[in-house]
């Protein structure tokens, strides 16, 4: 698969989604361009589904079926007369509703629809639709399945689709195509399934094998020369961070705790390499890693814990402050944060676990405490519960503990996959539901059965169809099922109209909307490269400028001559006078950076108020450095509100060093 450097499948649903608004103007009063719609619908319903976009796809998603449907019954009852396009058409938009309802946490739903299909099926006796069905269709529907089996607590049969999925997957190459993001989300629910099953050799080998597939995924947006755009990042990265993450959480539950660490240290420098030029999604990963290494060296290295956890939360803090969303990256936050509290818990800094805890709830309230964090949010309060109880505070913390019992109530009352899993820990399900990743089943390790090539939607060992042609199925029909009325059958000669309907093309015609990607090559895009190149150029202006500075130096020495004479001694105090200049600019930037406080603090934003103060500090910095009794004061005071901005902004660790050095600065000065 060549390697493009730019989005192509962002700019694809931006044509399908300009195509889709097109057709449907048309479709008003031109009945013609109706299955022309219906195949833009479906295509661009199943690129959203191979950028995760379930929430937007579903819409779509309904009114694509709702068309299908309308176009199969103007041929009259399902059945003989059914085309074989326009039923291809009806198979591929209810999966994508199926697979759609399910990705967006309604697996029941996606079940039910999917089973309906498979009913729906049955009335084409005469025709094998699989052979006219992409791989990614039939990977969705397997997928579909399988998480409704989960939901339904089925474990053996929610592997048995999982396997029919990686299966139908590999067997349709898509690793080598623009559809590869199908097969990783085969590959990491089959190994979810797995190890949710017990079976942690099985649960590896799957894993390893996602691992391998998100980074060819990856690799477009990994070569790339530039920045990449964050849209474009996230939507690979997360798959890929997340199967390593995976896979460094299942290595350590097998036992293998140096490569489980190992894993975890090669994913947080990997990423925090790759935040220059991916930005935000890859700062997202390196904190959530750095977060789970702290948690896996508690036990065995508490400062080395502790460094990771400081690291996680001030990064996490960072997002924070320049979310484009408010509210964008608070669970990362929630994680990294809530680790380092349980990191200082562990050493036996209680009052340092509560303040960072503090900082934490502080910064949800301020937002108005949004929903959508309640499993992370569930783990805060039970690791407060801990702290108010290792500091003796037993009334808050029975308080606190109560709280968190009613949220986990909730949630897993919330929970499609709860039931298959069983009564776990409180504290490893709300763990787990925080980070996004699949536990253990309390349950036995089920046993299961493959499906069948024709549940399986397999090609490679179903055995080939009777009559090829889609003309013969229908005497075949006629003779079978009819068998007193052949005659009307052959005089509306049902096998002529079968032919045009023959014709992929209505099915495959979402590809000339595809076609417009290499005409819109945005390569140029990334050529902010020559943006950067000018600022060497304006380097050696500033160091010719001290040239001429320097000329004026031998004029002075021609006056040097009457060295006999003493009294020059004090030229050399009138020096330091002429250096308030540098501090009279100081003074200028200083009175900036006051006015931009002020605007601020009067604006209310926290991100703003953060960064005003920190320039007020970096103002203040050298006028302190060269008269520490004159500026002293106030540079200790902004300090004290840096720390302060920080600790409001969610970054208790990043908050300590201010602070401290504020301490350290009045203590010199004797304030």
């Amino acid at each position: 698969m060549a390697h493009p450097s730019s989005d192509l499948r962002g700019r694809r649903l931006k044509e399908l989604a300009s195509e889709v608004k097109k057709l449907r103007g048309w479709a008003a009063s031109d009945e013609s361009v109706a299955e022309r719609l219906t195949d833009a619908l479906n295509e661009l319903t199943a690129q959203r589904l191979l950028a995760h976009q379930y929430g937007t796809a579903l819409e779509d998603a309904q009114d694509a079926l709702t068309r299908a449907n309308r176009l199969v019954t103007n041929h009259g009852a399902v059945g003989p007369f059914t085309p074989i396009d326009d039923g291809v058409r009806f198979f591929t938009a209810t999966t994508h509703l199926a697979a759609t309802q399910a990705g967006a946490g309604s697996p029941a739903l996606g079940g039910q629809m999917a089973q309906a299909l498979r009913g729906w099926v049955g009335l084409l006796p005469h025709v094998d639709l699989t052979p006219y069905v992409g791989a990614r269709t039939a990977v969705w529907l397997l997928l579909a399945q399988g998480r409704s089996a989960w939901a339904a607590g089925d474990l053996g049969l929610a592997n048995a689709f999982a396997d029919a999925a990686a299966a139908r997957a590999r067997e349709g190459g898509l690793a080598d195509t623009e559809d590869a993001p199908a097969l990783v989300d085969a590959l990491r629910f089959a190994a979810d399934a797995r190890w949710a099953a017990g079976i942690t050799a099985d649960a590896l080998a799957l894993t390893r094998e996602a691992v391998s597939a998100a980074t060819r995924v990856a690799q477009p947006v990994l070569d790339a020369p530039g920045r990449v755009a964050e849209a474009w990042a996230g939507r690979v990265l997360s798959p890929l961070a997340d199967a390593r993450r995976d896979l460094a959480d299942r290595l350590l539950a097998s036992g293998s705790f140096a490569d489980a660490v190992a894993e975890r240290r090669a994913l947080a420098a990997w990423a925090g390499s790759l935040v220059g030029r991916l930005g935000a999604p890859a700062q997202d990963a390196q904190a959530r890693t750095l977060a789970d290494l702290a948690h896996d060296l508690r036990e065995v290295d508490s400062t080395g814990a502790l460094e990771a956890a400081g690291q996680a939360a001030t990064l996490a803090a960072d997002l924070a402050v320049h979310e484009a969303h408010v509210g964008d990256h608070l669970d990362a936050q929630f994680v990294a944060v809530t680790t380092l509290a349980r990191v200082l818990l562990h050493r036996g800094e209680r009052d340092d676990a509560a303040e960072a805890l503090a900082s934490l709830f502080d910064r949800f309230t301020s937002l108005r405490s949004p929903a959508g964090h309640e499993a992370a949010l569930a783990w805060a309060v039970l690791t407060r519960a801990d702290v108010e109880q290792a500091a003796g505070h037993q009334v808050q913390a029975e308080h606190s503990l109560r709280e968190f019992h009613a949220m986990v109530a909730s949630l897993r009352a919330a929970d499609p996959w709860a039931s298959a899993l069983g009564e776990v820990a409180a504290g490893d399900y709300v763990r787990a539901r925080a980070r996004g990743v699949q536990l253990r089943s309390a349950h036995p390790t089920p046993s299961w059965s493959n499906l069948s090539d024709s549940d399986a939607l397999a090609l490679s060992t179903r055995s080939p169809l009777s009559v090829p042609a889609p003309e013969a199925p229908v005497v075949e029909i006629t003779e079978t099922v009819v068998v007193p009325d052949p005659e009307p059958v052959v005089e509306p000669e049902p096998v002529p109209d079968p032919e045009p309907v023959v014709q992929p093309e209505p099915v495959i015609t979402p590809e000339p909307v595809v076609t417009p990607e290499p005409a819109i090559e945005p390569d140029p895009v990334v050529e902010p490269a020559p943006v950067v190149e000018p600022e060497p150029v304006q380097e050696p202006e500033p160091v010719q400028e001290p040239e001429p500075v320097i000329e004026p130096e031998p004029q002075p020495e021609l006056v040097a001559e009457p060295e006999p004479e003493p009294i020059p001694a004090p030229q050399p105090e009138p020096e330091p006078v002429q250096e308030p200049a540098p501090a009279a600019s100081g003074v200028d930037d200083l009175e900036t950076a006051r006015t931009a406080v002020q605007t601020a603090r009067a604006s209310g934003n926290r991100r703003d108020v953060l960064a005003a103060v920190q320039s007020l500090v970096d103002a203040l910095r050298p006028l302190v450095a060269f008269d520490p009794q004159a500026w002293g004061r106030e540079l200790v005071a902004a300090l004290e509100d840096l720390g302060d901005a920080k600790f409001k902004a969610g970054d208790w660790w990043g908050s300590r060093a201010p602070k401290k050095e504020a301490k350290q600065l009045a203590k010199e000065l004797g304030l």
